[in-house]
């Protein structure tokens, strides 16, 4: 359903929590921006039914703000524009942009599931991305690790191949085509998108904005594509894009996270009944019944999973599971609630589209950043409780 919201409100530097007192829960309010303070954010920004309910920057000047990982939300919005510019079908495979990849098994692989992170290809470390000089050339050298289509693997490589897809459909480097089509009807005019050596903008991370500008474009998915009454983006595109994935990935959207209620891994009968007719060895088989249950989010299972099998749990199920097809858990979740751009050291651009509300938050890294306390894992759920 189309939200008919008035966008100029954006524009209001900081309105009276008590235009919206029936919504916000005050305490939950003060409860998170004590942790964003304690958190050493540069940045919060809250946005309720199209205006700006709280704005702050901690005593600091509002900066651009490296959004890492966000980086690769806004990248969906540019596939997006090409969809609804029938340039490009998700559904297309690679090799009809690069034809090298018509071989063996990269044939199969497709754009979504370059944004759905289910390639199968090889990642490599962080800072061999980062610093390679054509990320594009880098990603289609990429040797696969997993069945194409099977597993979701958080892959910043892959995604970078998507810059390549952008130029050969449009023409444009895709930090042009954005600036043009997207950004300056948003009023978007200053910011900084990184490239490498041979001019190939970044898909994975490293975009600059203002968050002020980030919140815009929480604004234009709520709007399902459409600004000041022009539709950038067709409103299918947001269906898509947040459509939850197969089984093994109901919390991942393209490029985006989905924030879904209770979402949970599973271990049971049947998980192990399918490794026995696969004849996995039996030591596995009994340490995979010993972990028989429910176990909610990534913490709780993750540390079952190290006590059971090990730290190097991730190449025993390589050897075990993967050539197999197989998974010792199943996820499961009782439906989407929200959708968040996540980055690294805590970037946040979280929307729950209901409630009609947005919130940003940024950190710049400075010496001494500390995980435990300037990451922030728990900001969806902090946002979420100003109106539950």
């Amino acid at each position: 359903m189309k939200r008919l919201i008035l966008l100029a409100v954006l524009l209001i530097p900081v309105v009276s929590l008590h235009l919206v007192a029936q919504e916000i829960d005050q305490k939950n309010l003060d409860k998170l921006i004590q942790r964003c303070k304690t958190g050493h954010s540069d940045a919060l920004i809250l946005a309720k039914n199209g205006q700006i309910i709280y704005e702050d920057y901690f005593g600091k000047q509002p900066t651009k703000i490296d959004i890492k990982s966000v980086t690769k939300s806004v990248t969906n919005l540019v596939i997006g524009y090409l969809v609804t510019q029938n340039r490009l079908d998700i559904n297309q495979k690679v090799h009809e942009f690069y034809p090298e990849w018509k071989q063996e098994n990269k044939q199969d692989i497709s754009i979504r599931h370059l944004l759905t992170h289910t390639t199968g290809l090889l990642d490599s470390d962080f800072s061999l991305v980062e610093t390679a000089p054509d990320v594009v050339k880098l990603a289609l050298a990429s040797d696969l690790s997993h069945p194409v289509g099977q597993y979701y693997v958080y892959n910043n490589k892959s995604v970078n191949l998507l810059v390549g897809i952008i130029e050969k459909a449009d023409g444009r480097k895709m930090d042009k085509l954005i600036e043009e089509e997207i950004f300056r009807p948003l009023g978007i005019t200053d910011f900084n998108w990184p490239k490498d050596s041979t001019g190939n903008p970044y898909a994975m991370a490293f975009l600059k904005m203002y968050p002020k500008d980030l919140l815009k474009i929480g604004q234009l998915i709520l709007n399902e594509g459409e600004w000041k009454g022009t539709q950038l983006i067709n409103s299918n595109w947001f269906d898509i894009s947040f459509q939850p994935g197969a089984d093994f990935m109901p919390e991942y959207g393209l490029l985006w996270e989905l924030l879904v209620k209770n979402f949970r891994f599973v271990v049971d009968d049947a998980q192990i009944e399918k490794m026995r007719a696969a004849n996995v060895d039996n030591d596995f088989v009994d340490k995979a019944s010993s972990m028989t249950g429910t176990y909610y989010g990534y913490g709780a299972y993750y540390k079952k999973v190290r006590e059971t099998f090990g730290d190097d749990f991730g190449q025993i199920f390589n050897r075990r599971l993967v050539p197999l097809e197989l998974k010792l858990a199943r996820k499961e979740s009782d439906g989407v609630e929200g959708y968040a751009g996540i980055g690294y050291l805590g970037q946040y651009l979280v929307i729950y589209p209901e409630e009609e509300l947005i919130a940003v938050r940024g950190i710049n890294r400075y010496e001494g950043y500390d995980w435990d306390s300037d990451e922030i894992p728990e900001f969806p759920r902090l946002v979420k409780a100003l109106i539950d």
